[in-house]
C-alpha cells in the first residue's frame, strides 16, 4: 500500500512540476509581450510629444492651435497613464512568477 501511495505522490509531484514549468514559460512570454507593448507605447508617446512641439511652431489661428495642442496633451497624459499601468502589470507578473522560497 505504501508503494502505491508513493507512486501516486510521485506522479502528482511530477504533474505539479510540469504545470509549474508551463506556467513559468507562459509568464515569461507574457512579460516579453508586455515589455514590447510598453516600448511601442513609449515610441507613440515620443511621436506625440514631437508632434505637439511641431504644432507649437506652425503659424495658424490661435484657437485651432490651442484646441489641437490641448487634445494632444490629453492624449499624451492618457498614454503615460497606460504606460505606467503596463509597467505596473509587468512588475506584478514578475513578482507572481518568481517561485517563493520557504524554509527548508
Amino acid at each position: 500500500m505504501a508503494a502505491k501511495r508513493t507512486t501516486k505522490d510521485e506522479k502528482l509531484l511530477h504533474a505539479l512540476i510540469e504545470q509549474n514549468l508551463v506556467l513559468s514559460k507562459k509568464s515569461a512570454k507574457l512579460i516579453r509581450s508586455v515589455r514590447t507593448l510598453t516600448d511601442r507605447v513609449d515610441n507613440l508617446v515620443s511621436i506625440f510629444e514631437k508632434a505637439s512641439k511641431e504644432i507649437g511652431k506652425v503659424e495658424t489661428s490661435e484657437d485651432m492651435l490651442r484646441s489641437l495642442s490641448s487634445s494632444l496633451n490629453q492624449l499624451l497624459d492618457q498614454n503615460k497613464t497606460i504606460a505606467s499601468g503596463l509597467i505596473a502589470l509587468e512588475q506584478y507578473i514578475r513578482k507572481r512568477s518568481q517561485p517563493e522560497v520557504g524554509p527548508i
